[in-house]
């Protein structure tokens, strides 16, 4: 993912400079969710006991109660955010899961910070009511503004996604020089996010595997 990354930020720096500096439009980006550091975390004291079988739909209200019983509350919004490495991904990144009291949203979210100026952040919403399908978001966008360069929004499909399969976006922003490299990018976080998923699930005794949410064929 290094690599992409590597592309994009040149695109942008080159379509930047060919703007005159004029700052590129796109949307701003679902709020920063690793402000607290992963130093700061609370060992786990408590926590809802897992079910009893992998009931699938009883996964949103027991994400939603794990959250806030281990989380740190911030505002409109609990965070439980350790370094991906914790669950297999990469120290330099934070694998979020995050509930969200305005909207009653629980979502998991892997963060990286790209350099001094930019992040990008992979999003994974749950579904109140199991369907097989996954909203994600995908930003790559400036901190200090919250303004998306690109920004990706669609459906994933668990039980045909793969490392290999292609990833359909409903709503695209930003520029469409960007869109390839965008997209392209947005699949390998989303399979890094998965992947960091699966082993929360484990790691975290919830009693629920990746195969479970209807990942089935998941090579990651």
């Amino acid at each position: 993912m290094k690599r992409l990354l590597s592309l994009l930020l040149a695109a942008v720096m080159a379509l930047s400079l060919a703007a005159c500096g004029g700052a590129p439009a796109g949307t701003t980006a679902p709020p920063e969710t690793t402000v607290p550091p992963v130093t700061t975390l609370p060992p786990v004291t408590t926590a809802p006991a897992p079910p009893a079988s992998a009931d699938i739909d009883a996964l949103y209200p027991f994400l939603k109660n794990w959250v806030i019983e281990n989380g740190i509350l911030n505002g409109d919004y609990v965070i439980h955010s350790k370094t991906a490495d914790h669950y297999g991904g990469y120290a330099e990144e934070n694998f979020n899961l995050a509930y969200w009291g305005d909207t009653d949203t629980v979502e998991f979210c892997l963060h990286s910070v790209v350099d001094e100026m930019y992040s990008l952040s992979f999003y994974l919403s749950i579904p109140k009511v199991h369907t097989g399908s996954y909203e994600y978001i995908t930003t790559y966008y400036e901190r200090e503004t919250g303004i998306s360069v690109c920004e990706s929004r669609g459906l994933i499909e668990a039980a045909s996604f793969t490392t290999k399969y292609p990833l359909s976006s409903t709503d695209y922003f930003g520029p469409v020089e960007l869109q390839d490299q965008f997209m392209e990018l947005s699949r390998v976080g989303l399979c890094d996010a998965i992947s960091c998923l699966r082993e929360f699930l484990v790691t975290e005794n919830t009693g629920y595997t990746l195969e479970d949410l209807g990942f089935a064929r998941f090579d990651g």
